[in-house]
């Protein structure tokens, strides 16, 4: 299987950027929403899994992605 090497911008929380890669797995970073706008698509290589942040952190970007209806 050949993967994107891309993530789309899905939302901004707390001074990150949110993104979702095509399996559906969620990545984050420190970009200003000025420069990447909602849909569109950021390179993983400067991503970091969202598994890396604290659990609670990891939690409340999950509560507020579900409260944008996009988990």
């Amino acid at each position: 299987m050949n993967l994107n090497p891309y993530a789309t911008v899905i939302a901004y929380f707390d001074g990150l950027v949110i993104c979702e890669d095509d399996l559906e797995g969620l990545w984050f970073a420190e970009i200003p929403e000025s420069s990447a706008e909602l849909g569109s698509v950021i390179d993983i290589a400067i991503l970091t899994e969202l598994s890396e942040l604290p659990q609670e952190s990891q939690q409340n970007i999950l509560v507020f992605l579900k409260e944008q209806g996009r988990k």
